[in-house]
């Protein structure tokens, strides 16, 4: 059979082809990469970034399309961070770690960056785009090339927005290379940029006027020019109504200013450096060179952490492992610090017991930073089931520790929670009852389907669930209390990954109760427990659950059922002590004020503590004795807590103690300086300043110190309403605002 083509068929099927060819390999083919390689990139196969930058090279792609592949990938995207690890004291981040396999390099982004910069489209990417390139040239130590950088944005901005921000990015690259000069041109620029109404932004450029005429000695000027910021600011909230919450809630610019203002008329002038050095602990220490350091404000601790221009006071080690700091003014700090996976893979970051570094007048060296080996754990590991009633930990000892403390978590659905256990182990080894572990509550859970407000009652079972699995942490410290290392941390090679911390706790049966609680029927399974409990007065599970259920409905719903909970509390307390259920007890009768159980309760606290020092515990002791006129053993009892803590967080209630006692002003300032807040907070309140300016207002009034003794006695013994009548009639503006900062 001969099948005949006619050559007018033929011609047009090579025509199809011809026309097909160019089509599918300019238009079909880049699009089928694209695609391939984002879904690559999601899987975190190095494959996927191959592509990515292929078709950057080489790809024929529309030029929304490059632009697009440039946002998601090479600017401000987990695949184009500097470092894959943030830690802190108060917080860590991390990237996945499928992600770090195909994260991008600044030397790889870099093109990509200054080619968005110069012509791609004029938004939020092109100003973080020139930010970064910025930021990584200033760290080149070529910031002339970071300042032209910004420049290019800012003559192609188009809209008053991305020009003032870039142009606070400019000034900021200045004052951090120390030319004060060029940036004063430039705050000269930036004025014409911004409305006069938009004070907000005008208030960054003011602060940065104000700090580099700090630097050159201006006081006077930098004064003026803050206060008149501050006052348009106050205007300005007025103006919106809203005077109550900036009291409450002032801006981080806003804080900034108040804080140069204060220091100003403290004296507090100068600008310093703080300096340090990391090393690594590898059979010796030696040196770490290529880490990121961030020096953090009290007020900025909580924030995530980015290797960029928002950072203000960030390094990156040199081959003696050293960084610095300059133009830092004084204030309370903590370091933070970026590692690559690489780099922290193995091992665990050291920590003062204290991580506060104070600077005054003058440069400061900061604590040495080690990055130690994680501790290698023995048993309970690898998800065994435990089913003993003692629960065994062990653990390779640490060279240098004088104790060790362990914490216990549990998974929960998307994440999981941890609890400290036990501090002051002296041996590589402790043991623990089932019962001690199932009084470890942890934090509680909420129900998705209830949009994350009703409780979910798996949680509150806790350790004593069966069908758990749980994790736990142990940690090294040397006598000081510092944390050396521990055992959590990052294990991603075959040499490092060691033993699992995961187990399970088969060592005892769901009761009929459980099974209730566990379909969240708290108000039936609360009778079953009940009922269990009276038929069984040593049934210890049952007595820990009624106090649990009333207890997590207390606290969650914020209603009265803590009464009810607290004789099933007492009861445990009696027949199985505990530090954290002796914790509750204290706190509830503290609030009620009933100093007789208080005390008595305090007492039988006294008889199980550990040897570290529980500051929240001792601190509430203190202001106890002070609420119960015995001022004597509160001076003594905030004294220890001082000194033997680090957060001094009744640091202001001490303050007006030793006011109402007598003790000379400038002594109680001196207490502030030597004991400066340091609490759990986001806002930190500087007492030492707060008195100084109490010091420099009595010297406009006669009968200040009268007035000023009478205040603090209507606030050592809680008399609230001569309190309130004072403030409606009082013109001690410094006098006010301290007793309003210690009744916050």
């Amino acid at each position: 059979m001969k099948i005949r083509i006619k050559i007018k068929h033929l011609v047009l099927t090579v025509t199809a082809l011809a026309l097909f060819v160019p089509i599918f390999l300019f238009l079909i083919q880049p699009q089928l990469t694209i695609y391939m390689a984002e879904r690559q990139m999601a899987k975190g196969e190095p494959a996927g970034k191959e592509r990515i930058l292929d078709l950057l090279d080489n790809g024929n792609i529309f030029s929304e399309q490059r632009f697009s592949l440039i946002r998601e990938y090479m600017i401000n995207d987990s695949t184009s961070l500097d470092y894959d690890v943030y830690v802190g004291t108060t917080s860590t981040y991390w990237s996945d770690v499928d992600q770090a396999k195909i994260k991008f390099s600044m030397e790889e982004r870099l093109p990509y960056l200054l080619e968005y910069i110069e012509t791609g489209p004029i938004d939020g990417y092109m100003e973080s785009a020139a930010g970064e390139a910025a930021n990584h040239y200033h760290f080149e130590g070529d910031w002339i090339k970071g300042d032209k950088v910004l420049q290019v944005a800012l003559d192609r901005g188009n809209s008053t927005y991305f020009r003032s921000d870039l142009a606070t990015k400019q000034i900021e690259l200045a004052v951090r290379n120390g030319e004060y000069e060029r940036a004063l041109s430039y705050i000269e620029k930036f004025y014409k940029i911004v409305s006069e109404d938009d004070i907000y932004t005008n208030a960054v450029a003011v602060k940065a006027h104000a700090e580099i005429l700090l630097i050159n000695g201006e006081y006077q000027k930098a004064l003026a020019i803050v206060e008149e910021a501050l006052s348009d600011l106050y205007t300005k909230h007025e103006e919106n109504h809203d005077i109550e919450s900036r009291d409450n809630e002032e801006s981080p610019v806003e804080k900034r200013l108040r804080d140069i203002k204060d220091r100003i008329k403290d004296g507090g002038y100068t600008f310093n450096t703080v300096s340090g050095k990391v090393f690594k602990n590898e059979r010796g220490k030696s040196p770490f060179e290529g880490i990121g350091v961030f020096l953090r404000e009290k007020n900025a601790l909580h924030y995530s952490i980015s290797f960029g221009p928002g950072e203000h006071y960030q390094a990156v080690t040199d081959k003696n492992g050293e960084y610095k700091f300059h133009n830092v003014p004084p204030g309370s700090y903590q370091l933070f610090f970026g590692f690559t996976f690489d780099q922290i893979d193995g091992y665990a970051l050291s920590m003062p017991s204290n991580p506060w570094i104070e600077v005054e007048d003058g440069d400061v060296i900061a604590y040495d930073s080690i990055i130690n080996p994680l501790i290698e754990i023995y048993h309970p590991v690898n998800s065994e089931e435990i089913i003993r009633d003692d629960i065994q930990f062990s653990w390779e000892p640490v060279e240098g520790a004088a104790y060790y403390s362990i914490s216990v978590g549990r998974e929960i659905e998307g994440g999981a929670i941890s609890y400290h256990l036990k501090s002051g182990i002296k041996t590589p080894e402790f043991t623990v009852t089932k019962e001690e572990l199932h009084y470890s509550q942890g934090g509680i859970q909420f129900t998705e389907e209830s949009d994350w407000e009703e409780i979910d009652y798996n949680s509150v079972l806790g350790f004593a669930d069966p069908s758990g699995r749980f994790f736990w942490n142990v940690q090294a410290h040397n006598e000081d209390g510092d944390l050396l290392t521990q055992s959590q941390g990052y294990r991603l090679g075959e040499d490092t990954f060691g033993n699992l911390p995961m187990f399970y706790l088969k060592n005892r049966e769901l009761t009929e109760a459980d099974k209730v609680l566990l379909k969240n029927k708290p108000e039936e399974a609360l009778g079953m427990y009940k009922e269990s409990f009276e038929n069984n007065p040593d049934d210890l599970h049952s007595l820990l659950m009624i106090s649990k259920i009333i207890g997590v409905e207390s606290d969650v719903h914020n209603n009265s059922s803590k009464d009810l909970a607290i004789p099933y509390l007492e009861e445990l307390a009696r027949k199985a002590p505990s530090e954290s259920i002796f914790s509750d007890i204290l706190e509830y009768h503290y609030e009620k004020k009933d100093w007789h159980s208080y005390d008595m309760w305090y007492g039988e606290y006294q008889k199980i503590k550990g040897d570290i020092l529980d500051e929240y515990i001792e601190g509430m002791r203190a202001n106890a004795l002070m609420k119960q006129g015995k001022y004597t053993e509160a001076r003594t009892q905030f004294q220890r807590v001082m000194e033997q803590g680090y957060r001094h967080e009744q640091i202001g209630e001490w303050i007006a103690l030793e006011i109402f006692l007598g003790t000379p002003l400038e002594r109680v300032e001196a207490l502030g300086k030597k004991y400066p807040e340091q609490g759990i907070y986001d806002t930190r309140i500087d007492w030492k300043r707060l008195v100084g300016n109490i010091i420099h207002e009595q010297v406009e009034y006669d009968d200040y110190n009268v007035e000023l003794k009478k205040v603090m006695e209507w606030l050592v013994k809680e008399e609230n309403k001569q309190i309130e009548s004072w403030k409606t009639s009082t013109d001690k503006v410094e006098l006010k605002r301290f007793v309003d900062e210690l009744r916050k």
